[in-house]
């Protein structure tokens, strides 16, 4: 982003910061994270498909990092998205 945006690194990651509060990286990670949770929403793709379509490197690393953000695997929450709640 920094070197189509013309600027250094460090000067494009400072300006990001100064718009937006967050590193670049972040960001990113979010809007893919965003996109995954939408497609796991549908139902209708594997959590391989999700993690090629959201720009992911590998299904191991997604997964490893949506868990990480929101404390359940990508099947999980997708199961938690079709069952009805229980209540106690």
């Amino acid at each position: 982003m920094a070197k189509r945006s013309g600027f250094s690194c460090a000067h494009f990651k400072k300006l990001f910061i100064k718009k937006y509060g967050c590193l670049p990286v972040k960001q990113v990670t979010d809007m893919r994270m965003k996109y995954a949770r939408e497609l796991l929403s549908v139902g209708k793709y594997s959590v391989n498909e999700i993690s090629e379509m959201c720009g992911f490197e590998s299904a191991c690393y997604f997964s490893v990092s949506f868990k990480k953000i929101h404390g359940v695997s990508p099947l999980a929450f997708a199961k938690s998205l079709t069952e009805p709640n229980v209540k106690k």
